[in-house]
């Protein structure tokens, strides 16, 4: 994989699996034509703690009297996921169609 400025310096482990995942979200976020910081706010600042609060709230609803209310909640955060997941698998088959020919390699060696 490409060196990225921002990964440059590897101290230990840690480092290393810290820097192979911002590469992976560097190059998806070449995929799906966002920007690395963008991907990384709706990753981390929007999508997780949706489904974190979500879940939380869903548990909490099931030990308290309000059953029903729970089911429902778990429902919601089930077709979240499954919309979700549409979502990240269309994100990888919709660029595909934009630059058929070139495939994958377009994207990996970036745009």
């Amino acid at each position: 994989m490409p060196t990225n400025s921002l990964i440059s310096n590897v101290q230990n482990q840690f480092d290393v699996i810290c820097n192979d995942c911002i590469e992976l979200l560097d190059i998806y976020s070449s995929w799906i034509f966002l920007t690395y910081g963008e991907l990384n706010v709706l990753l981390f600042c929007i999508i997780i703690p949706y489904f974190l609060i979500g879940y939380y709230t869903a548990l909490h609803l099931q030990r308290s009297s309000y059953k029903k209310l729970a089911d429902i909640s778990f429902k919601i955060m089930k077709w979240s996921e499954i919309i979700l997941f549409i979502a990240f698998i269309a994100s990888l088959i919709v660029p595909a169609f934009i630059h058929p020919a070139d495939g994958l390699d377009y994207f990996i060696q970036g745009m």
